[in-house]
């Protein structure tokens, strides 16, 4: 098993993780508006973009029989809005997500690993991430990485308020 940089021509064996992600959020989604189904041209398009991104580090992990899974993180420039921030850029994990048969085996500290080298390097302490309530196997591997929960999305149905 190696981890390493995502390449162009990794996208139909990414496109497939990706249908197995879909899955396994829309069965976690609480609500529609959580739900979502995948476009392979605009995914396509999407992952050609992340990997020209200097600010996006997008890695890839990759047995002999091809890709097991992906992680996809990134530094947010804080642009001050009103606000002035201490800290000017954070680190954010966008997506990760491993095939269940490789879960557990220690993968997803050895990707958190490859963004903290990555995040350091580029003088950024922090880092945050959003996970469905649901999603417990991540909540219990975000809370072993070190990982805070502060703060809660919420969301409201427009028709409740006639």
């Amino acid at each position: 098993m190696i981890i390493r940089k995502a390449k162009k021509q990794d996208f139909e064996q990414y496109f497939k993780l990706e249908e197995q992600y879909c899955v396994h959020n829309n069965n976690l989604a609480i609500s529609d508006i959580d739900r979502y189904k995948l476009n392979k041209k605009g995914l396509y398009k999407k992952f050609l973009s992340r990997l020209k991104n200097k600010l996006l580090l997008f890695l890839v992990l990759e047995s002999d029989s091809g890709l097991q899974g992906f992680f996809i993180g990134n530094i947010d420039k804080r642009i001050s809005s009103g606000y002035e921030y201490k800290e000017k850029s954070i680190g954010y994990l966008n997506n990760v997500y491993i095939s269940y048969e490789y879960r557990g085996k220690g993968y997803f500290s050895a990707f958190m690993n490859e963004f903290s080298k990555y995040l350091k390097k580029n003088n950024v302490k922090y880092l945050a991430l959003h996970v469905d309530l649901k999603n417990k196997s991540a909540i219990k591997a975000y809370k072993k990485s070190r990982f805070n929960i502060i703060e809660y999305k919420m969301v409201g149905i427009t028709n409740d308020y006639k």
